[in-house]
């Protein structure tokens, strides 16, 4: 068996330690008036950007799984899943 490079190791702990930020900044969203104001500027809701976030941290804690796994799809997907996110980030700004 392949050993998997250490800088894979590394860039998947930093990821998940992001997504654990991320979860914790989409369950505080609501209950902040500043967070839901800009928001608001991004022409949604604010439990239709918590509703995008807490997908975007499923798809984080899949592509985590198959990075220590080593299984290629997880990097397609994480792949994928950024330029889906560049482009919904792009078009929802004002």
């Amino acid at each position: 068996m392949e050993k998997r490079p250490t800088s894979i190791t590394v860039i998947s702990v930093v990821l998940l330690l992001f997504t654990l930020l991320g979860a914790v900044g989409i369950a505080m969203a609501g209950s902040n008036a500043t967070m839901a104001a800009e928001v608001a500027k991004m022409n949604i809701s604010v439990p239709m950007y918590q509703a995008y976030g807490a997908l975007g941290i499923i798809i984080n804690l899949v592509c985590i799984y198959g990075f220590f796994k080593g299984l290629p799809w997880s990097r397609v997907l994480y792949l994928v899943w950024g330029i889906i996110g560049m482009v919904i980030g792009s078009t929802s700004r004002r």
